[in-house]
């Protein structure tokens, strides 16, 4: 046997002498492993500990983005759980919605977008507040200070689209489905108002007369305007807006002073909503069917009777026309004659 034969058999047999050893050791530590006990650790704090969620999501990076709640145990009366909330945690949240305005298009919802395109065109006094839009169909507009949203509200009623925008200040009680719906601030115009009757308490009592008065525009308090005074007024849409309110004053004698709206709103009493009524929408395409009849027949029998009184016109003309041309017939023979006698001779 060579040299290097040897030496490759050397080789060999060191490999199969280390695979050896490690199958031993390996066999050697499973054996171990089997001879070792298993704990289990039955406590119910470490099984309710394991089942819980909120140890599942703590930690987590997704969850770790919102604020963290705590379990508040509920209160229980006659056997029902009420959740009683704190006032100083209610007042702090109140304060940063205060500054907010309830916006409502009458029609169809526009976007977001149209409506911070409106804001920048119509309300460009005042910062770029943030809007946020309800599943209800309504906006809510947050100002940068209390400032800026009482000049928005006082500013008038405004349209994006030949459409009226409905402003009201956010409450915390505020129900849409009530407050917007249902009740809305107008602006109304007091025509030919005395003079002496347009202090604040008077205004305030002719406001009253129609349902709650909020304030009076800027030319009325400044006294830049005598033809009528303006007010914005909280009123009830659900029954006829009024046009007109009796005023007695301190000597007895009593006037009726008209009431004209900016916008007067269409409430429909059937379905219960703004902007629309469903009476005057049934009673159009009966007019329209009226109109559509008369156009198709009425004057296609006015045709007829046109054209059978002209034909009984003309008739008649003809009938008259024959004797006339029978005697023009025969004088012109006569006529004939005599010239055919005078000839003749």
């Amino acid at each position: 046997m060579t040299k290097q034969a040897e030496i490759q058999q050397k080789v060999v047999q060191n490999s199969n002498n280390t695979r050896s050893k490690k199958g031993e050791g390996v066999h050697a530590e499973e054996i171990r492993i089997e001879k070792q006990p298993i704990v289990i650790d039955t406590s119910a704090e470490k099984v309710n500990e394991g089942k819980s969620w909120a140890n599942l999501v703590t930690g987590n990076t997704f969850a770790a983005r919102g604020m963290g709640l705590s379990f508040v145990a509920p209160v229980i009366q006659n056997g029902e759980k009420i959740v009683e909330l704190q006032k100083e945690e209610i007042e702090k949240e109140a304060e940063k919605w205060k500054i907010t305005v309830i916006m409502y298009v009458v029609g169809d919802t526009p976007s977001i977008g149209a409506i911070e395109r409106f804001i920048a065109s119509q309300w460009n006094f005042v910062l770029k507040p943030k809007v946020y839009y309800h599943n209800d169909g309504f906006f809510v507009v947050r100002f940068k200070n209390e400032e800026e949203m009482n000049e928005v509200l006082y500013s008038g009623s405004c349209t994006i689209q030949n459409r009226p925008v409905i402003t009201e200040a956010w409450t915390t009680d505020f129900d849409f489905n009530e407050e917007v719906l249902k009740t809305l601030s107008l602006w109304i115009k007091l025509p030919n108002l005395p003079l002496n009757c347009r202090g604040m308490d008077s205004l305030s009592r002719i406001g009253s007369g129609l349902e709650i008065p909020i304030c009076a525009d800027e030319c009325t308090t400044k006294v830049e305007r005598i033809s009528y005074a303006r007010i914005l007024v909280e009123i009830s849409i659900t029954k006829p807006l009024p046009t007109k309110i009796t005023v007695k004053d301190p000597s007895g004698r009593q006037f009726d002073q008209s009431v004209v709206y900016d916008w007067k709103p269409t409430y429909c009493s059937t379905c219960l909503q703004l902007g629309h009524n469903c009476q005057t929408k049934q009673a159009q395409p009966q007019m329209n069917k009226q109109q559509k009849q008369k156009q198709e027949w009425k004057p296609k029998e006015q045709e007829k009777q046109g054209s059978t009184i002209h034909k009984a016109q003309e008739a008649a003309e003809n009938t008259e026309q024959v004797p006339k041309m029978q005697n023009t017939m025969k004088v012109t023979t006569e006529e004939n004659k005599g010239w055919q006698a005078a000839k003749g001779k």
